[in-house]
């Protein structure tokens, strides 16, 4: 998709457009590319969803304008804007007596917008009008009731001036080329008369009488082929100049047409304003005049007014936006470092009260999470239609539903690999959005299940790796994940007396006791105990007094590899916590296995009874965690055996020569045999 733009390469991609994830997906992404001509792509888009009679064809050119109004918020919001007014128009004339498929598809694609908060809600309005209005009209749809932008800057209204304006342009190259048609040529004409009738009448072969009279028609006849040949060439060119001349007026009155009955709305529409506006100023002037007489009503002075608080009263999600706001332009040097060590530690403690539930009752919500079983467990997090499902259907026996369309997954799906003798559980979570950490999409659900894993696979679309690996990066940390990241070595116990004794045990470059007794008043900690064991940053501090944040490993698993160049595959591989894969063409699956085992950490323990062989059957060894000792192992086997151990004898790796005598605190390795004796 890496062609450069032209009308007839937009044409014929979308001649090429399948339900294929992959085939809308690149055409999207050569879209967003290109957007700075999305005057042509929208003009072109339009046209063909109109004239389409195909039903299948017309639901994947709707799910390629939904791939794009979503994918374009970020890079190019100016394109979704654009596409707005004609995928309203669209949207209404497809709604007219349609077939089963585009009636499914439809309300299907409004309610993800709606979900998703793609277009504003008087835009989602208008679309639900299109609907209605498209089902009870077969003829001209009546116009919209709300108001339209009137702004010079409306889409449709630019779309409609540029359309005339060039049909004009058009018209005037065909009525210039038209300047000196060739039927209007006399000199050609002239030319013509002088050859005798012979040449341009049949019957008067017939008059031949002998060879003479032959070589004398012939000769002129030879004379004057090539003046008739050029002549008869360059007066059909002109019969088709004039019919594509035809064409364009009728474009232009079309075009005309559309402009006048879009103008007489906007004056609709503008009317009915002024007549609300009208009514609105009448009722305020009743509401002013029955307002009480301050010079009369003297003790209405002495009231109390109510508090600026409680006036601008702002939400959650609003103070958390002031506050990245404020640090996103706070200069960041010695003097602002305590304001912003406060500024962080209220967004943190905003953030938290965001993720705690409501303390109002509400009905019993659909269940979500899954039961927790196996011996790990993987969670798969991405944004919408980059390969979860198709990857948890090729490694499991489970089968997840994969389709060209986003939230295809809306709940979470389980299954269970087996490797190495262990039962991997995997978890298809829906895609998540920007925003998920503020609850939309089904967000805190999501990154909820997502903190019970003991791995994140990070599922991104290798074409676009980057800006989709920072955005999900943003919402897990603003969630608590940390990925790829121990705990601070940071020791805070509160008292209740005493004061702040702040203490550390190494040179700190990031922090110092202000900033520290800064946070700790920011949260009413007024007499703890703090050691720094390690130079920390006040972020790494702020984690430790939330003392809720889950320090996760993740793999960066990067999907349709086979559709990015070598040289980028190169790059991405050679990353630290990357795999590159391809799910459609099975490519690299199981280097991701080998590499899901390896950041697991789990270790295999084979037992032998006293006088017997050791189990090494396949389902017979013990799963646990790399540097699990004999004490794990006592209670992995069963709860009282750790009370009655007495000794155990190790063959493997984890000993100096086997078999050897060891205590309950002995590391174990991978493939060790253990056999415990009791008191």
């Amino acid at each position: 998709m890496s062609t450069e733009y032209s009308e007839v390469a937009l044409k014929e991609k979308l001649h090429r457009l399948t339900n294929h994830p992959d085939s809308i997906q690149s055409l999207s992404s050569w879209i967003i590319q290109n957007s700075k001509y999305r005057e042509s792509i929208i003009r072109v888009w339009s046209k063909d969803a109109r004239k389409e009679s195909n039903a299948a064809r017309i639901v994947n050119l709707l799910y390629l304008a939904n791939d794009v109004v979503q994918n374009c918020r970020k890079v190019c919001p100016e394109l979704k804007d654009h596409f707005f007014p004609v995928l309203e128009s669209v949207i209404k004339h497809s709604a007219r007596n349609p077939p089963p498929e585009i009636e499914r598809v439809l309300p299907k694609l409004v309610k993800v917008w709606r979900e998703r908060e793609v277009f504003s809600q008087s835009q989602l309005r208008r679309l639900d009008d299109a609907l209605l209005q498209g089902k009870s009209s077969a003829a001209y749809p009546t116009p919209v009731s709300s108001v339209p932008d009137l702004s010079k800057n409306n889409p449709q209204k630019e779309l409609l001036h540029e359309e005339v304006a060039k049909n004009c342009q058009e018209i005037l190259i065909s009525l210039q080329r038209l300047q000196a048609p060739p039927s209007t040529e006399r000199e050609v004409r002239i030319q013509l008369a002088t050859f005798p009738e012979s040449i341009s009448c049949p019957e008067m072969l017939q008059t031949i009488r002998d060879s003479s009279q032959a070589k004398e028609v012939l000769k002129h006849n030879e004379a004057a082929l090539p003046l008739i040949t050029d002549y008869c060439k360059r007066l059909g060119e002109e019969m088709l100049e004039r019919r594509n001349l035809q064409q364009l007026l009728d474009n232009l009155m079309n075009n005309v047409r559309s402009c006048v009955e879009y103008h007489e709305k906007m004056l609709r529409d503008v009317k009915k304003k002024e007549d609300r506006l009208k009514s609105d100023l009448v009722e305020v002037e009743k509401a002013f005049n029955s307002l009480p007489d301050l010079n009369a009503e003297a003790s209405f002075i002495s009231r109390s007014l109510p508090a600026l608080e409680n006036l601008f009263d702002m939400g959650i999600l609003e103070k958390i936006a002031e506050i990245e706001h404020e640090i996103s332009r706070t200069q960041k040097n010695k003097a602002t470092e305590y304001h912003l060590g406060l500024l962080k530690a209220k967004l943190a403690k905003y953030r938290q009260q965001l993720l705690e539930p409501s303390g109002k009752g509400g009905g019993k919500g659909e269940g979500f999470d899954v039961m927790k079983s196996g011996d790990a467990r993987v969670a798969m997090v991405g944004f919408p239609s980059v390969g979860k499902s198709t990857l948890l259907s090729s490694m499991t026996n489970t089968h997840s539903e994969a389709a060209g369309y986003e939230f295809t997954t809306l709940t979470c799906i389980p299954g269970v690999i087996n490797y190495e003798g262990a039962n991997i559980q995997l978890l298809d979570l829906p895609g998540i959005i920007e925003g998920a950490s503020q609850g939309k999409g089904r967000g805190r659900q999501v990154i909820a299940v997502a903190k019970t894993a003991d791995l994140i696979l990070m599922m991104l679309d290798a074409g676009k790796s980057d800006q989709q690996r920072a955005l999900l990066e943003a919402e897990l940390e603003a969630v608590g994940i940390r990925l790829n990241k121990r705990p601070p070595h940071i020791y805070v116990k509160q008292k209740k007396v005493g004061g702040v004794k702040f203490t550390h045990t190494v040179p700190l470059t990031h922090c110092n006791e202000k900033l520290i007794m800064t946070v700790l008043h920011e949260y009413k900690i007024f007499n703890a105990d703090v050691v720094f064991r390690e130079d920390c940053t006040v972020d790494e501090f702020i984690d430790v007094i939330q003392g809720n944040r889950v320090y996760l490993t993740c793999l960066y698993v990067y999907n349709k590899i086979d559709q990015i160049s070598i040289e980028e595959v190169d790059r991405l591989a050679r990353l630290p916590h990357h795999v590159v894969i391809s799910c459609e063409m099975n490519l690299n699956m199981d280097y991701l296995l080998e590499k899901i085992w390896e950041y697991l950490a789990l270790v295999r323990v084979y037992t032998k009874k006293p006088g017997n062989a050791p189990d090494l059957g396949a389902e017979d060894g013990i799963i646990l965690r790399q540097g699990a000792t004999v004490e794990h192992c006592c209670h992995a086997l069963h709860r009282t055996l750790a009370a009655q151990f007495r000794y155990a004898i190790v063959w493997g790796t984890s000993t100096k020569f086997s078999p050897q005598r060891v205590g309950i605190q002995h590391l174990l390795h991978h493939e060790d045999v253990i056999q415990i004796v009791k008191k």
